[in-house]
């Protein structure tokens, strides 16, 4: 599947639709992690844009298509993150949340970027 090119850099910054599951019935709030192929989640809100904690969108570097995972996760909690914001990886997340995760479900989609 392709990633539509409001979700992309240059974009509007929309967040791709959520696979179409209903989440459990514990769920009391979601989260999103978008992974570049390959990574370990990157880092939470630290793009092109700066640090911030909100989506940003997959801003491909390079010629041909790019393959990114966008996983939903559904928490029964808040995550406690054990640093500041700007320091929170994929592994510090994945940490975070892996005693509250009710759920989750994933959504790879593939961008080229124009020229």
């Amino acid at each position: 599947m392709l990633l539509a090119a409001v979700a992309a850099c240059g974009g509007n910054s929309s967040s791709p639709a959520a696979p179409t599951q209903t989440p459990p019935s514990q769920t009391g709030g979601t989260f999103t992690l978008t992974s570049p192929a390959g990574a370990d989640g990157g880092t939470l809100g630290v793009g092109s844009d700066g640090p911030q904690a909100a989506y940003q969108p997959p801003c491909s570097q390079g010629p041909g298509a790019k393959l990114y995972t966008f996983t939903l996760y559904a928490l029964s909690a808040s995550p406690s993150l054990p640093v500041p914001a700007n320091q929170v990886t994929g592994a510090v997340l994945s940490s975070a949340i892996a005693t509250i995760t009710l759920g989750s479900a994933s959504l790879r989609l593939n961008y080229t970027r124009p020229l």
